[in-house]
């Protein structure tokens, strides 16, 4: 699911700098171990989704066929909307590495 960027407590950019200042501080700790993966699940808040988040709940999907009916159903929004998802999680990902390795 993607959510809109209104739904974080506090501006996008202040958490992503407050979690690179944290994870600089923590490094080789730990508790730094999971924020590999953790920190790049920001990326699933992004401009213009609007109050319903954007996506599908696979959870609640019973069946592939099921799947690819409701990703087609989404629409070209949200494959532009995904797709930057797609490429900040990558990103932040590679940034996590960066700092934490």
């Amino acid at each position: 699911m993607i959510y809109d960027v209104s739904a974080l407590p506090y501006k996008k950019e202040h958490i992503k700098q407050a979690c690179l200042l944290w994870m600089q501080n923590n490094k080789g700790t730990e508790m730094a171990e999971g924020w590999v993966s953790l920190f790049p699940i920001l990326s699933r808040f992004q401009e213009g989704v609007g109050p319903k988040p954007a996506g599908t709940d696979y959870l609640s999907i019973n069946s592939y066929k099921e799947s690819m009916e409701k990703t087609q159903d989404l629409g070209e929004p949200w494959r532009e909307i995904s797709n930057k998802v797609d490429h900040e999680y990558i990103e932040l990902y590679d940034l996590a590495h960066k700092i934490l390795d």
